[in-house]
């Protein structure tokens, strides 16, 4: 985020609940399935993530490069928990997930250590070194 928009500002770690971590989009930049968040009602199903302030000029910056005019993400609103308080905010959301696959390890280790970064909970931290990477 820091390279993307450097005057954005995380305000928090936050959970969404009802929803669950997939990696349903064959990446051709990152060759490997990446991450996606997609509703789940199963009892307990959240995602971790950190709650950023953002300019207009970021959320352009964000958009071009989660490829939302090309349409491979769209951005969502969201309500998530945030020191307790439920707020509105935004997310990006694959428009067309394909099949389930597994991130890179390259990838997989980008993830884990913003979890560690942003001390989202380790129970989370350990849910995500749990997923399988593919091996090349």
């Amino acid at each position: 985020m820091k390279d993307r928009c450097p005057d954005a500002v995380p305000i928090g770690t936050g959970v969404l609940s009802d929803f669950k971590l997939t990696f349903d989009y064959w990446s051709k930049r990152r060759k490997c399935y990446v991450a996606n968040i997609t509703a789940d009602a199963s009892v307990g199903s959240k995602v971790w993530g950190v709650l950023w302030s953002v300019t207009d000029n970021n959320l352009l910056a964000l958009d071009g490069y989660e490829g939302v005019t090309s349409g491979i993400y769209q951005r969502i609103n969201i309500d998530l928990l945030v020191f307790g308080i439920v707020t509105s905010a935004f997310s990006y959301q694959i428009r067309n997930p394909g099949e389930v696959g597994a991130p890179s390890v390259e990838y997989l280790e980008h993830l884990i250590e913003g979890a560690r970064a942003f001390d989202l909970p380790f129970s989370y931290q350990t849910k995500l070194g749990k997923i399988s990477p593919f091996q090349d």
